[in-house]
């Protein structure tokens, strides 16, 4: 069973300007809760052991975001972007992730639409 996940929350959000000027695109509230703590609980609910989140534009609000599910929840700061391979590689040299078991990855920007069981999901 994979136990492992990783949210790339690292991009500019530069598509949903003016709103991402000041704030990543995950942080943006649908029905009164961001998309990134919409998808952790998700993950939790159906017993993801270890979620990773990069991040880049705005990092410390991301941190902030997640702070109450840590140990579970880790965040890597990206000091330049990495892109999606690049994102997954930085996490497992710098042990946030195990390299050699399996690993749900996940856009940021997406919201699961039905079921959390089905990974069926809106990018937004």
């Amino acid at each position: 069973m994979v136990k492992q996940s990783m949210i790339f929350a690292a991009g500019l959000g530069k598509r949903m300007l003016p709103i991402t000027s000041s704030l990543p695109k995950p942080l943006i509230k649908i029905n009164n809760k961001s998309i990134l703590k919409t998808n952790i609980e998700k993950l939790l609910k159906v017993g993801f052991k270890k979620i990773v989140v990069n991040a880049f534009h705005f990092p410390e609000k991301i941190k902030t975001e997640v702070k109450d599910y840590y140990p579970t929840v880790e965040v890597v700061i990206e000091k330049e972007r990495l892109e999606t391979g690049g994102g997954v590689l930085n996490a497992i040299n710098k042990d946030y992730l195990e390299g050699k078991e399996p690993l749900l990855l996940i856009n940021g920007d997406i919201i699961w639409v039905n079921q959390i069981n089905t990974f069926r999901a809106c990018l937004i």
